[in-house]
């Protein structure tokens, strides 16, 4: 169980770390985006290139690097699994919707289990902190 839990979280560093840089750093090119994605439905790559142009893909860029950083470390990884939910959830959702690339929603639903199995060890934890017991009205 720790040594897959060590490998998950180095396999996801490397993952989000490369996205994050790729997004933030190389260039990008509408052109050669559709030439890689021509599995993709057309309305994908209108959409990617709409999050380009306007910035937000900066974001998730950063946000992904920040979220490897919070992955590398023992006393941080759990905070950067729990951050990484809502993330890889929303792109499961966008090949699910918009991409339609099987191969792509298969690696991308694989990931977010792999996050969810270094969840799942501290599931009673969160539940205490994050739900609240009932409080019994007088």
């Amino acid at each position: 169980m720790i040594i897959a839990t060590y490998l998950i979280r180095a396999m996801l560093v490397v993952l989000l770390a490369f996205a994050g840089i790729e997004k933030l750093f190389l260039p990008y090119s509408k052109e050669e985006f559709s030439a890689t994605k021509s599995n993709s439905d057309p309305i994908f790559v209108e959409y990617y290139d709409l999050l380009m142009t306007t910035g937000y893909l900066n974001y998730v860029g950063t946000f992904q690097l920040l979220v490897s950083l919070l992955l590398a470390f023992h006393r941080t990884y759990l905070l950067g699994a729990i951050m990484l939910v809502p993330l890889m959830v929303s792109i499961v959702m966008t090949h699910v919707f918009l991409s339609k690339d099987i191969a792509y929603l298969g690696m991308d639903i694989g990931f977010l289990l792999m996050n969810l199995f270094l969840i799942w060890p501290y599931r009673n934890h969160l539940k205490e902190t994050l739900l609240y017991p009932k409080v019994p009205t007088p």
